[in-house]
C-alpha cells in the first residue's frame, strides 16, 4: 500500500541547494580576494607589504582593484547562481515532462505506461503512486473483462436453449445476467 503522507521533494533538497549556493558564494570571494592580492603584488613589483606605507599610490591603485574585485565577485556569484538553477530547475523540469508524457499516454488510452525518473530528480514518489494507481485500474480491468465475458458465455447459452426450455427458466436467467451486468455497471462508476 502507497503512504498517504510523502513530502514532494527530498528532505534535504532545499538544504543542499542553499549550502551549494554558500560554499559557491565563499569560493567564489576566496578566489577573488586571492586575484586581488596578486594583483596588487604585480603592480608593487612583488613589494606588497613594503607599499602600504605609501598611502598615496595605495589609494590610487586600492580603487582599481576593489572596483575589479567587486565586479569579478558579481560576475562570478551571477554565472553560479545561473548554472546552480539550471541544475536545480532540471531536477523539477525532467519529471514534470515525464510526468505529462505519461499522463498524454494514459489519456490516450494506454493503461500499461509505466513512469520512472532518474535517480537524482526530485518528486520521486509521484511515479511510485501513478505506476500503482494503474496497476489496481489494469488489474480492475482484467477482473471487470473475464465477468463480462462470463455473462457473454451465459447469453450465448441462453439464447440457443432458449427453444428448447419454457420461457420462465429463460427469463429468470436474463435476468440474473441483467443483475451482474447492474453490478459491473456500478463497479465501473465508483
Amino acid at each position: 500500500m502507497i503512504q498517504k503522507k510523502m513530502g514532494i521533494f527530498g528532505p534535504s533538497y532545499r538544504r543542499d541547494f542553499i549550502l551549494k549556493i554558500c560554499f559557491g558564494f565563499l569560493l567564489i570571494v576566496f578566489v577573488c580576494a586571492v586575484a586581488f592580492y596578486v594583483y596588487f603584488d604585480k603592480s608593487f613589483e612583488n613589494k606588497y607589504i613594503g607599499v602600504l606605507a605609501t598611502l598615496e599610490q595605495l589609494n590610487r591603485e586600492m580603487c582599481y582593484g576593489i572596483i575589479f574585485s567587486v565586479m569579478a565577485q558579481a560576475l562570478f556569484f551571477t554565472l553560479l547562481i545561473f548554472f546552480v538553477s539550471i541544475l536545480w530547475t532540471h531536477k523539477i523540469a525532467g519529471p514534470l515532462y515525464q510526468l505529462r508524457k505519461s499522463f498524454l499516454q494514459i489519456a490516450n488510452g494506454n493503461l500499461t505506461v509505466v513512469t520512472h525518473f532518474r535517480n537524482t530528480d526530485q518528486l520521486q514518489n509521484i511515479p511510485v503512486i501513478l505506476n500503482s494507481g494503474l496497476q489496481q485500474l489494469r488489474a480492475s480491468f482484467v477482473r471487470l473483462n473475464s465477468e463480462i465475458s462470463a455473462i457473454r458465455c451465459e447469453i450465448e447459452l441462453l439464447a440457443e436453449e432458449c427453444s428448447e426450455q419454457d420461457s420462465n427458466e429463460t427469463a429468470r436467467r436474463l435476468q440474473d445476467c441483467e443483475a451482474r451486468i447492474l453490478k459491473i455497471v456500478e463497479q465501473i462508476e465508483a
